[in-house]
């Protein structure tokens, strides 16, 4: 399941991964795209009242309660993609179990942290692992 903030969703990430899925599958990144695609996606929002991306669903109210929901299901494993501020509030909701933190050799400039609202002080690496690009993955879960 894929966790997707509403902001994301509506910039376009579904439309890309689905446009990709269809347009390029001899491009290596088609077997991710369609994984994307395939996959059950839940967006958490107010604002929305509807879908309106295939294979999507849109959930409001009380994040924890709906998380919750999501675990206690058929979900499975559930993938988060969106910015900082929708990090720091699963961050702050205590909702993560686990980090996966892509680190890429460039330089960015400013940015907003994800730890910010009262998030976990302390993380234990899980695992790490580096590819030919540069990019570092790094697993970590919130100690204690």
């Amino acid at each position: 399941t894929i966790l997707l903030s509403r902001k994301m969703a509506e910039e376009g990430y579904l439309a890309h991964w689905g446009n990709a899925a269809k347009r390029y599958p001899r491009d290596p990144f088609y077997a991710f795209a369609q994984r994307i695609v395939e996959a059950k996606k839940v967006v958490p929002s107010d604002r929305l009242k509807a879908s309106r991306w295939e294979g999507t669903t849109v959930v409001s109210g009380d994040l924890p309660r709906e998380i919750d929901l999501l675990k206690r299901g058929e979900s499975g494993d559930i993938a988060v993609f969106g910015g900082a501020g929708f990090a720091s509030a699963l961050i702050a909701a205590r909702l993560v179990d686990e980090f996966q933190l892509f680190i890429n050799p460039a330089v960015l400039g400013a940015g907003r942290r994800i730890f910010d609202q009262g998030g976990f002080g302390r993380l234990r690496l899980l695992g790490s692992k580096s590819y030919a690009s540069g990019m570092v993955v790094s697993r970590y879960a919130p100690a204690g």
